[in-house]
């Protein structure tokens, strides 16, 4: 992972990789986002610049080291799921593409810009 700018894992991967609890299905409580910060700040010391974990229908969850935001998935019903992760992270690359093709930097992002590209992310990855 060190030589990754962007680490995007499920709420399983994150407590298997960490080893700290995820929590509960659908536990939106204060202590599951402790948790949800508290793994993505052990998966950044391993290097990445930024932190994603997709929860499923829930928020997805991400951290650049000094902020944690949640931004909601798109509710659809759900046909085949097949693919909507590799989707997901292909909306969050594009987007940081996009930001260096412009001559800007791909992190450091401002809070807004951020959910933008979750927003988009989230896009991507219910349209397959």
């Amino acid at each position: 992972m060190r030589h990754a700018g962007v680490v995007k894992l499920t709420e399983e991967e994150l407590e298997f990789v960490t080893g700290i609890p995820a929590g509960a299905p659908g536990d939106a409580s204060t202590r599951a986002g402790e948790r949800l910060l508290r793994g993505c700040e052990k998966i950044l010391e391993y290097g990445p610049m930024f932190v994603v974990v997709t929860r499923g229908k829930e928020p997805c969850f991400a951290f650049d080291g000094s902020s944690a935001i949640e931004v909601p998935a798109f509710q659809v019903e759900q046909v085949d799921s097949t693919g909507g992760g590799d989707a997901f992270v292909g909306g969050i690359l594009l987007t940081l593409l996009g930001r260096m093709r412009r001559g800007e930097k791909p992190f450091g992002m401002e809070r807004e810009a951020i959910r933008d590209m979750l927003r988009f992310a989230h896009a991507c990855g219910r349209s397959r």
